[in-house]
Order: structure tokens, then C-alpha cells, then sequence
């Protein structure tokens, strides 16, 4: 198993182990036992925790998600790298993003002509200079934003497929994934009335789609890299 794959693993079987916990909870009514002194004492759980638990699904997934996307075009990054690869030897999708990269750079409260006009003749001079292709994870800019069509954007933009099996229906289930999260850490939805909506039964099946799409994806990045597909 590479490591790509081997990092997905771990952090998928973490989110697994969570979902299996509140199932547990949802399952069972679970009560607490707290110690005190010679005995131990019961309390129910508050029902608003179930809720509460169901949420943070949401986040733990979507982070999961870019976690994997960007660990994958980082690899991509490391693979373009190890292989000594120039600018010029670059593939005209990946040699753009080499090209925006730079201008990116120039923050826009110093962003001026005279900047760009810079930042252009750098770039000029390391294409003649035939210097080594580095391209930096920081410009995927995946932040909060990512679902399957956003990954499907990133993949056209570095010429990688995004195809995935039809069963997976496209990753459309990540978008669910995306607006909840989004909603929670912009405090549009408070924890608990995110979570009552799912039952874990339909939380399980976001995790499967989503476990797919991304196995998908993450398989293609692998090809791309295997294959050199990055040169011209």
C-alpha cells in the first residue's frame, strides 16, 4: 500500500470508530458510570449530546476530505520533484498553475503594475534559466470549499482524471458534507440542530459515498504520478 493510500486508511478508520461510538449511543440509551470513592454513581446522557455527536461528524469528515485531497496533489508535487522535473518539461495545465502560483505571491495591498511587471520578469527568467518546477500546496486554495465538484475542478486544472465509478454517484453527498460544516463553523446552525436531522443509518451512508469518491480520486492522483503524466 503506498502512503498515500496508508494515510487515508488511518484517518478513515478514526472516523469509523467515532460513527461506531454514537451508534452505540444512539442504540443503547447510554448511561454514565462515575467513580466516587468505594462505589459508582449512574447518570443518563443528555439527550442533546446524540446531536451534538451527529454534528461533529461533519467536521471530522470534511476535514478528513481535504485532509486527502491535499495530501494527494502534494504528492503529486513531491513525485514532479524527486524527478528532477524543469518548468519547460512541465505539462501546460501544471506549468499554468507554476505561472498563477507566482503571481499570487504579490499580496494585493502591494499588488501594482509595477509588481506584476516584476513578478512576470522573474517568471520569464526562470523559464529561460530552465530552473526546477516547484508548485506549493498553499495554491490549491481547497479551504471550506471543497466538494466533489470543486475536487473535480482541481483535477481538470492539473490535467488528472476525476472519473469514478457510476455507483459512487459522483461524489454528490459531499456537498452535504461541505454545507453542514460550513454552517457549523459559520454558527449559521448550532450543533444540535445540525445532528437531529440524520439518524447514524444515513450518516453511514454519507461516510461510504464519500470513503469511495475519495479512494476514487486518490487512486487517480497515483496513476498520474506513476504514469510521469506531469511532463509534456
Amino acid at each position: 500500500m503506498s502512503s498515500l493510500r496508508r494515510s487515508f486508511e488511518d484517518r478513515a478508520l478514526e472516523l469509523t470508530a467515532y460513527l461506531k461510538f454514537v451508534e452505540l449511543i444512539e442504540k443503547e440509551s447510554a448511561i454514565l458510570s462515575l467513580p466516587r470513592k468505594q462505589t459508582w454513581k449512574t447518570r443518563k446522557v443528555d439527550e442533546k449530546i446524540l446531536p451534538i455527536l451527529k454534528a461533529n461528524f461533519f467536521l471530522l469528515l470534511y476535514n478528513l476530505v481535504e485532509a486527502s485531497i491535499r495530501e494527494g496533489f502534494m504528492s503529486v508535487y513531491r513525485a514532479i520533484q524527486a524527478d528532477g522535473c524543469s518548468v519547460r518539461q512541465l505539462s501546460p495545465s501544471l506549468r499554468k498553475l507554476w505561472v498563477d502560483a507566482g503571481f499570487t505571491r504579490s499580496s494585493a495591498v502591494s499588488a501594482s503594475q509595477a509588481s506584476y511587471r516584476e513578478i512576470a520578469r522573474q517568471l520569464v527568467e526562470d523559464v529561460t534559466a530552465d530552473v526546477m518546477a516547484i508548485l506549493d500546496a498553499r495554491g490549491l486554495r481547497l479551504g471550506g470549499n471543497l466538494d466533489a465538484e470543486k475536487i473535480r475542478d482541481v483535477c481538470r486544472a492539473h490535467g488528472v482524471s476525476h472519473k469514478t465509478d457510476r455507483r459512487i454517484q459522483g461524489g454528490e453527498k459531499l456537498l452535504v458534507v461541505k454545507s453542514r460544516r460550513n454552517a457549523l463553523a459559520h454558527g449559521d446552525l448550532s450543533f444540535v440542530e445540525c445532528g437531529r436531522d440524520y439518524s447514524v443509518a444515513q450518516l453511514v451512508e454519507i461516510k461510504k459515498q464519500a470513503f469511495w469518491y475519495l479512494k476514487s480520486i486518490l487512486r487517480n492522483i497515483e496513476r498520474f504520478s506513476t504514469a510521469r503524466a506531469y511532463r509534456r
